[in-house]
């Protein structure tokens, strides 16, 4: 199956993303795939690239631009969620996509599920 996966969780929540990479890629070892993560609300943050290096939020930004990167999947951020916490299009990191609800309707409907963290 398919999945697309929503990222809701603030990056200050480590322990939770960690847990749902693992989670993810355990469901890709049983053949599933994942089409894209779409990041929105407080977890937009996490596509900023202004974070220190090695703080607990640039190693969750981190972890999802590898997730993307061996799962061979899109990394989409709510451009909206992004702007409403000050942040601009030059501020997002070079692994992620602005998108907006177009996008995230069009994955909904090509996936046959999504899972949400």
């Amino acid at each position: 199956m398919k999945y697309l996966v929503v990222l809701r969780s603030a990056p200050s929540d480590e322990a939770l993303h960690f847990f749902a990479a693992r989670t993810l890629e355990a469901l890709t070892g049983l053949g599933n795939e994942i089409s894209s993560v779409f990041v929105t609300g407080a977890a937009a943050a996490l596509c900023s690239r202004n974070f220190s290096e090695g703080s607990p939020q640039a190693r969750v930004r981190d972890l999802w631009a590898q997730f993307a990167a061996k799962q061979g999947c899109k990394l989409l951020c709510c451009g909206r969620a992004f702007a409403d916490l000050g942040l601009r299009q030059e501020d997002c990191a070079a692994a992620f996509t602005l998108s907006g609800n177009m996008e995230l309707a069009m994955e909904f409907a090509q996936n046959a599920g999504a899972l949400e963290f």
